[in-house]
């Protein structure tokens, strides 16, 4: 049985190519200090929503865990880094880490996933992660009502609703995107070029991407130029 996480998805759909480096071959691919970040605060928001002793040196680690715990306020956690592994069908599971659940009133769960970067967006922008997640969270019998991004750095909450129809939309998603990885992967085997399997997705990306001397699209561009 093959595992799929949301980030390896989101991967596949921003660059096929990229996904075949990283996924396929097995490149590594280095940590960015963004990421290394991000990690450091989510394990210390955890530490903190489960009454863990935690020490933070990181001036910018303390901050953010603040904020996130003053947008937390005297709610109960009831799942905090929850790790779920769910079969999509009979072939391919879903993994991934739940960030909290908490009971906001007597009838309602709210799933939130905590975002550590600059940037902002509403849920209908990025709503795959969310509703997957909302997907397992009613697989493990927690049934969320309301999913949300929180950004630690404005404290700011954005949420929407949950319902069936997002749900399966999003699962959707997913199962496409399984299906044409798997696909891919069965050319690339055959034979087939990796550009041709994987075809590279050109965007304004390229320029940070790790994998960037190995694309084809690049080698090629490298070739035009020479010309």
């Amino acid at each position: 049985m093959m595992e799929w996480s949301f980030s390896r998805l989101s991967k596949l759909e921003t660059c096929p190519m990229q996904y075949f480096f990283k996924y396929v071959l097995g490149y590594d691919e280095p940590g960015t200090k963004a990421m290394e970040l991000g990690k450091q605060v989510h394990e210390a928001i955890a530490f903190s929503l489960e009454k863990k002793d935690v020490s933070i040196t990181d001036k910018e680690v303390f901050l953010l865990r603040n904020n996130a715990l003053r947008m937390f306020g005297n709610r109960k956690a009831v799942a905090v880094e929850r790790k779920f592994e769910l079969r999509i069908n009979a072939e391919n599971k879903l993994i991934g880490y739940i960030d909290v659940v908490f009971l906001e009133n007597l009838f309602t769960y709210i799933l939130w996933d905590w975002k550590t970067g600059w940037g902002e967006y509403e849920v209908d922008e990025r709503p795959h992660q969310l509703f997957l997640y909302a997907w397992a969270c009613h697989e493990l019998n927690i049934f969320v009502s309301e999913v949300g991004y929180a950004f630690v750095r404005r404290q700011k909450i954005v949420t929407e609703k949950v319902t069936d129809e997002k749900i399966e939309r999003s699962l959707k998603w997913a199962k496409r995107l399984i299906r044409d990885a798997r696909y891919g992967i069965e050319l690339y085997r055959a034979g087939i070029k990796p550009e041709e399997a994987f075809p590279p997705r050109p965007s304004t990306a390229c320029k940070s991407c790790a994998f960037i001397r190995e694309c084809s699209l690049s080698k090629k561009t490298e070739r035009e130029n020479a010309l």
